[in-house]
Parts: C-alpha cells; sequence; structure tokens
C-alpha cells in the first residue's frame, strides 16, 4: 500500500512539473492563440494591455481576423460563452468568456471613430466602442511630483489581490438599497432617452445600466474592505456618481464633436452657394441632389437649412403643400464677395 502511494506521489509531481503556466495577459498575438488560451483559462479570464490601442485596431482589420471583433465583445460582456470552429483543434469554447482591457488612444484617432460611429456606410455602431470606458487623463496630477507611487495604493492592490483568491458567491443588493437602486436604473434610462434624436450618444448611456451594479460592487468591496455579504445605498450612490461622471464627459466628447461637425457641414453649405452649385430659387431637394454623397440623408441636410434660416442667411417658401424653396439672403452674397 505504501509503494502504491509513493508511485502515485511520484506521477502527481510529474503532472505538476509538465504543466504548462495559464496565461493571464496579453499585448498582442494571433487571434486563435487569444482564443485559445482563453479556453484554457476561463476562470480567471484575460487581461489585454497595450501601449496603443491601435495595436488591436490593426488585428481587426487584418484579413482572417474576422473573428477578434465578436470574440471582444463577448468578452467585454463577460456574462456569456464564445465558440470558435478551427480545422485543427475542433471547437474551443470560452465559457463565461470574460477579459478586460487597458490602453491608451490619441485624441485624433478616437474623433476618427466617433467620425465612424455616426456614418451608417462604415458600421462601426455595433456597440463596439460602446463597451469601454474613456478617461480624458489631462495633465499629470496623481502626486504633486509628477511620479505615480504605487505603495500609495497597495491597500487597494491587496483587496483586489483577496478578491482574486475568493470563492465565488452571490452577492445582491440589501433591501435597505433596493428602492434607491431601482430609481437610479430609471434615471439612468431616462437621461439616455432625453438623446432619442442622437443614436450613438444615446447607445453609449444605454450602457450605464449594466454598469451600476458593477460599480456598486466595487464601491461596497472599498467600503468593507473586501467583507462585503451585499451591497449597500452608500456603495450604490458612489457608483451613480461615478456614472454621473462618465455621463457628462461623454456628452462633452460627443458635443465637441456634434459642435465642430456642424460648424463644418453650415460653411460647406455656404461655399456651395456662393460658387454657384446651389442656385437661387430652387427646392430643399434639388439643393441636396447637387451636394449629393455629402450629407447622409434628407432629414441631415434640412437640420442645417433650418439653421441657416434662423441665423438669417436664407428663407424657405413652400409652395402648395408639395415642395419647399430655398431663397438666398442678397447680404450673404455682398459679405462673401467683400471677404
Amino acid at each position: 500500500m505504501t509503494k502504491e502511494f509513493y508511485k502515485l506521489q511520484d506521477q502527481l509531481t510529474d503532472l505538476i512539473k509538465d504543466k504548462k503556466p495559464v496565461k493571464h495577459m496579453y499585448q498582442s498575438a494571433s487571434v486563435q492563440k487569444m482564443i485559445k488560451d482563453h479556453s484554457d483559462n476561463s476562470k480567471g479570464g484575460l487581461f489585454f494591455s497595450s501601449d496603443e490601442f491601435q495595436t488591436y485596431l490593426a488585428i481587426m482589420r487584418k484579413k482572417g481576423n474576422e473573428e477578434f471583433r465578436p470574440y471582444m465583445m463577448e468578452a467585454l460582456n463577460g456574462d456569456s460563452l464564445f465558440v470558435s470552429s478551427t480545422l485543427s483543434r475542433g471547437d474551443d469554447t470560452v465559457d463565461p468568456c470574460y477579459a478586460s482591457v487597458l490602453s491608451t488612444l490619441q485624441p485624433s484617432v478616437y474623433k476618427t471613430k466617433i467620425d465612424d460611429l455616426h456614418n451608417p456606410r462604415m458600421c462601426e455602431n455595433d456597440g463596439f466602442w460602446q463597451r469601454f470606458i474613456v478617461v480624458d487623463m489631462g495633465r499629470p496630477s496623481m502626486d504633486r511630483s509628477g511620479e505615480f507611487n504605487p505603495m500609495k495604493y497597495k491597500k487597494q492592490y491587496d483587496l483586489f489581490d483577496h478578491a482574486y483568491k475568493c470563492h465565488p458567491r452571490e452577492i445582491n443588493v440589501n433591501d435597505n438599497a433596493l428602492v434607491f437602486y431601482d430609481e437610479c436604473r430609471r434615471r439612468i434610462e431616462l437621461k439616455a432617452d432625453l438623446y432619442h434624436k442622437r443614436e450613438v450618444l444615446k447607445s453609449f448611456l444605454s450602457k450605464h445600466e449594466g454598469r451600476l451594479c458593477k460599480y456598486a460592487f466595487l464601491a461596497e468591496w472599498f467600503l468593507s474592505e473586501g467583507r462585503c455579504t451585499s451591497i449597500s445605498k452608500e456603495a450604490v450612490e458612489y457608483a451613480m456618481k461615478w456614472l454621473d461622471f462618465e455621463g457628462n464627459s461623454t456628452i462633452h466628447q460627443l458635443h465637441s464633436h456634434d459642435a465642430s461637425d456642424d460648424y463644418q457641414a453650415l460653411t460647406r453649405i455656404i461655399d456651395n452657394i456662393n460658387c454657384g452649385l446651389l442656385v437661387d430659387g430652387e427646392t430643399i431637394s434639388k439643393w441636396q441632389q447637387n451636394i449629393r454623397g455629402v450629407f447622409r440623408s434628407m432629414s441631415e441636410f434640412t437640420r442645417y437649412i433650418k439653421i441657416l434660416e434662423n441665423h438669417g442667411y436664407i428663407t424657405t417658401i413652400e409652395l402648395n403643400g408639395k415642395s419647399t424653396v430655398v431663397k438666398v439672403n442678397p447680404m450673404m452674397r455682398s459679405y462673401a464677395s467683400k471677404s
């Protein structure tokens, strides 16, 4: 019996020695390698980190990597499975499929992606960008010296280590916070509905409802120093404060984008009037045909026409309820010739 025991112990030791370490962090690799490692480590998930987010955008654009985008979307959701089929290995199943991404993105690249979100021809508005939290870092202000001292945050790091070692358990919003939690969800939904005419902005704000419980859990974890059994009202309040900050930041970013786009679009219309492409006395539909391809839809073009009319550049006259004629203010032409 003793001999058999030592034999089994030796076999177990050999297995431990031969076992390959599970990879948790990634910068870049082939898509199939990432998915294979993730399927081997579905319990711990993966953490993607890169100095430039362009690295992952380049992987997505590369031919043969078509499944990388849907894989990343499922991984960022963190609550479903992902199956990848290969000829050599068969199916690689990641269940549950969840991952985190930390990276940086140049403002010019981000602006281009926001432009693509507004352009239906680019097919970018599929929810991929809405899954990320964009933080404008600005000037370094973590320490007065401008240097980052990790020892200042040792307590927070220890709490995360403690969370990783804990056994999975169910944690719910406690009874005292349940009414307030439902109220917060309604506030988030109402805030998103305020921008129902701006599809891209609404799609970003709609994601906040799913983040509320996650942020509340993180807040409770720190408040209770890792000993939380339920989520308190105070934790939900902290979560809403962060979501309000995040929402206002998103609104500001997209408002800035819209203001810039509006200025460029209005200038484009005025230039086309002055060069004679848009003729005084023609209908709005004729104007839209003359600059076809510049604006995404007739409704968008009509919105800019209304802005110009409100500022006195043009006047619109409705004829028999069937068509609308545009009359150009002569003062606009004289101003253009002087300038």
